[in-house]
């Protein structure tokens, strides 16, 4: 291949493309800065194309994102310890199948293990995952309406502003690429967390912080810290539709720990 040429580069800025909002003519701006050179009219058309543009590119990114992730999910499913059958029978094989496996599963300790271990493990145990995608994704060929270009980079002061401002020193924060690809994860878990009340086992398997990591012996909130999520535990939650359930499955809350 080629060397790249300087006109073949995307320089897009750290926080160009928010992960948990759409964006607008004024994230535009706040990244792009003051135009003089613009009348009023060319500036809001400026703004107004961009903002399209972006909104493209974020759509394209996070279609991918989700394919990549769909397919690691998969895979770990596709694992002889793994395979988990439909009310027929038959295998789960496409990722929708998923959803309707955890619909009409039993809920038992092997159910929640093979939950548990797509929601978070196998990401846990894989801790450069969204940085390696990250990488990936930005030496593909990006296409739209208006911009094709072979590979993308963060803009070195946008870098250098982001590490400056991050709270942890010598750290290098996520990118706004890295942030979405994680928010597409994060979206397809809470996909199956909010099913848990039409299940019949009415189990959700999600993570949080237990009492005593939460808050101090004098009962003060304590902020999360990155070195603190080893003490994170799996919690298991169940609706309250299934009292029994509900009682078994608090003698095992804490059965798991992420």
């Amino acid at each position: 291949m080629e060397p790249l040429l300087e006109e073949d580069i995307t320089y897009i800025h750290y926080w160009q493309l928010p992960d948990n909002k759409k964006i607008t003519a004024d994230h535009v701006r706040s990244i792009v800065g003051y135009m003089p050179n613009k009348t009023e009219e060319e500036m809001k058309e400026y703004l107004t194309t961009t903002m399209n543009d972006w909104n493209s590119l974020k759509t394209h990114l996070r279609n991918w994102a989700a394919v990549m992730i769909k397919d690691k999910i998969q895979y770990h499913l596709q694992l002889p310890e793994n395979v988990i059958r439909l009310s027929n029978g038959l295998p789960v094989k496409k990722f929708a199948d998923i959803t309707k496996w955890w619909m009409n599963c039993s809920g038992s300790l092997e159910d929640i293990r093979i939950m548990k271990e797509i929601q978070f493990e196998i990401w846990e145990k894989d801790k450069q995952w969204e940085r390696r995608l990250e990488k990936e994704w930005m030496n593909l060929m990006v296409k739209s309406e208006s911009l094709t270009k072979l590979k993308w980079c963060y803009t070195e002061s946008s870098q250098k502003q982001a590490e400056l401002e991050g709270k942890r020193p010598g750290f290098q924060p996520k990118g706004c690429v890295a942030k979405n690809i994680a928010n597409v994860k994060y979206n397809l878990v809470k996909l199956w967390q909010k099913k848990a009340g039409e299940t019949g086992h009415g189990i959700m398997v999600a993570k949080r912080r237990m009492k005593e990591d939460t808050y101090d012996q004098n009962g003060k909130y304590k902020k999360f810290k990155g070195e603190h999520k080893a003490f994170t535990k799996l919690k298991i939650k169940v609706r309250g539709h299934n009292k029994k359930l509900m009682s078994f499955m608090n003698q095992i809350i804490t059965f798991c720990p992420c």
